[in-house]
């Protein structure tokens, strides 16, 4: 619901409520290897609510809004839950003519709670708190033709404190139709409860006579990853009907998360050997990543529009020199290059027909092969307030897979997809 009460304010409320069932195939002993996988299905629940104000001024306008968040999750290994309640404050404003700023402040709780035969964290629930303050000053250098904009978020939470982002980029449009733009900034990814709290305790098929466990922890010291980012772009409009980006990005990694063995020690617990190994998060890992991107937009006529992209990245990234680190150096789950190509056409004042062509190479460190998608979609407008569409996805496969996530659960594909949809405007 949307609300104006007044010339100056907007209220806005929005909310949903789900449930839904998956289905996955799991590994009940997770890396012993011809285990039989065990059909599991999962039971989801959740809702989500937010109320948004915003207030004009005569040479200002500010925006208040919260929300609150519940997830619910049950599956075979057991449950969990998460509530979030989130608030932010934001205030924009000139100064002196030359100056676009914008400034806020955030404040996020997050409380989540796992139950089960073994938890998978420890402690199983968890309450944790997020304080974020933000400034960003947009300064006019030549009016329409050079901006610089400096800002930086200072994050307080509650596994490593204070976490300063700072970024500057500089915007240059010499002539119309023409922009190029470069920035630096430094990002971080702060622990987890992942990082922290996990404990997980499971087989090892060594041939012994005696059984192995491997336990992976959490880490109390693990701190924040960071990542200083390198961007250029450049924007031009080569003619009436042709447009042209290209960007290129260099992003330096540290402190990236790997898995560290301890010494072997014997268990003697519940009256049976075992030999243990010990394993916990360190950040010892580090690289680089680089890529381009391009994107070229042409309007064929009034009637139809093309536009094709094409994105390449590549990484490198390394582990510490040492025999008991279990970071993948060089292992990378991002395609190397994807293609893109849609179609937009007006077959008539009412007909539209919309046509996309994908390619995705494969992904290095995973046994994910390259493929190609097509989607197509049809519209018909019955009057100024009513849409009919119908489109498929995936016509050139029945099944493909596009990612590989842990041994603990196989692999998902994506199906042939067809849907009917009606939009209704009043």
């Amino acid at each position: 619901m949307d609300w104006q009460p007044t010339e100056h304010d907007r209220l806005s409320f929005s909310g949903d409520f789900d449930r839904g069932r998956e289905h996955q195939t799991v590994n009940p002993l997770f890396t012993v290897p011809d285990t039989p996988f065990k059909a599991d299905v999962v039971d989801v629940s959740g809702g989500f609510g937010m109320a948004r104000w915003e207030r004009t001024l005569r040479t200002s306008d500010i925006a208040l809004q919260s929300s609150i968040t519940s997830e619910n999750r049950h599956e075979w290994l057991g449950s969990g839950k998460m509530q979030v309640a989130d608030f932010d404050f934001q205030h924009h404003f000139n100064w002196k003519e030359r100056n676009d700023i914008v400034w806020g402040a955030g404040y996020r709780v997050m409380h989540d709670s796992m139950q089960g035969p073994s938890p998978p964290f420890n402690p199983p629930s968890r309450t944790d708190q997020l304080m974020s303050v933000f400034l960003q000053d947009d300064v006019s250098i030549i009016p329409d033709k050079l901006v610089i904009t400096l800002g930086s978020k200072f994050l307080h939470n509650s596994y490593t404190g204070l976490e300063v982002q700072p970024g500057i980029r500089m915007l240059w449009a010499p002539r119309a139709g023409q922009t190029w733009w470069v920035s630096v900034a430094r990002a971080v990814r702060t622990p987890s409860r992942r990082d922290r709290d996990l404990i997980l305790d499971f087989p090892v098929p060594y041939p012994t006579p005696i059984p192995v466990r491997s336990i992976l922890t959490g880490n109390p010291n693990f701190k924040s990853e960071t990542m200083i980012a390198y961007e250029s772009g450049y924007r031009t409009q080569i003619n009436r009907r042709v447009s042209l980006d290209i960007a290129a990005f260099v992003n330096v990694y540290d402190r990236l998360e790997s898995a560290v063995t301890g010494a072997p020690r014997f268990d003697v617990s519940g009256g049976q050997i075992s030999l243990i190994y010990p394993a916990s998060f360190e950040n010892s890992g580090s690289g680089h990543s680089f890529g381009l991107e391009t994107s070229l937009a042409w309007t064929v006529n009034r009637r139809w529009k093309l536009q094709a992209g094409h994105a390449l990245i590549d990484a490198r990234l390394r582990g510490p020199d040492q025999v008991n680190d279990t970071f993948q150096s060089g292992i990378w789950l991002t395609p190397r290059n994807t293609f893109s190509v849609h179609s937009s056409l007006d077959l008539t004042r009412r007909w539209s027909f919309d046509s996309s062509l994908y390619y995705v190479s494969k992904i290095p460190g995973r046994t994910i092969p390259q493929y190609g998608r097509v989607d197509t979609r049809a519209a018909w407008k019955a009057g100024e307030s009513l849409e009919f569409s119908a489109g498929m996805q995936n016509l050139q496969s029945d099944l493909h897979t596009e990612f590989s996530i842990e041994d603990y659960s196989q692999n998902s594909a994506v199906r042939r997809t067809a849907y009917l949809r009606l939009i209704w405007t009043f």
